[in-house]
């Protein structure tokens, strides 16, 4: 491939890029008192539960927008956050990161009764992370989900679509545009 092609290449997919954030009235959504933001469609609500686990009880707080007005590909964007104790992670230990990773992504497939498409890594920054798409009840639906640990808080970003629309830009838009504090 030429200099000349490379450079249009790239050109197009810049403007292509800033044309999709133009097109839509995203906004960013950084909740009060927390230390990240992300990019959505429209505003969040949010909740919080209380769960049982190995390490005792964690509270995670979930943001979620929908789209009622039917406009969006997606209809269902979320952000959970979960505390963990101090000390809980350690980004240095590879193998553990992987096996909580891979046990996360597992409970979440058993939970929505789903089928596992892919996962890959996806650190973002020094901070480790993973991917995945899935796909539920008889492929009609598919979820894309994003989890990154930063110190001892884990982070997980989902977006539901119907199959049929699944390969579009605002769940990818959504799912790159986590930014963490700290």
């Amino acid at each position: 491939m030429t200099v000349f092609r490379v450079i249009i290449l790239y050109v197009s997919l810049s403007l292509s890029g800033t044309a999709i954030w133009s097109q839509t009235d995203w906004i960013t959504f950084r909740p009060q008192g927390k230390d990240f933001e992300v990019r959505v469609p429209g505003e969040m609500r949010d909740g919080q539960k209380k769960l049982l686990t190995d390490v005792g009880e964690l509270f995670p707080t979930t943001w979620v927008y929908t789209d009622e007005k039917g406009q969006d590909p997606n209809f269902l964007y979320m952000v959970s956050v979960v505390d963990y104790p101090d000390l809980t992670f350690d980004p240095a230990d590879v193998e553990f990161m992987d096996q909580f990773f891979e046990e996360t992504i597992d409970q979440y497939i058993q939970d929505i009764q789903g089928e596992m498409v892919y996962h890959a890594d996806m650190p973002m920054g020094f901070y480790p992370g993973k991917v995945f798409r899935a796909k539920w009840k008889n492929d009609e639906f598919v979820v894309r989900g994003r989890m990154v640990v930063v110190g001892d808080r884990f982070y997980m970003l989902q977006v539901y679509t119907e199959t049929s629309q699944s390969l579009n830009h605002e769940a990818q838009l959504f799912l790159e545009s986590l930014k963490v504090k700290g």
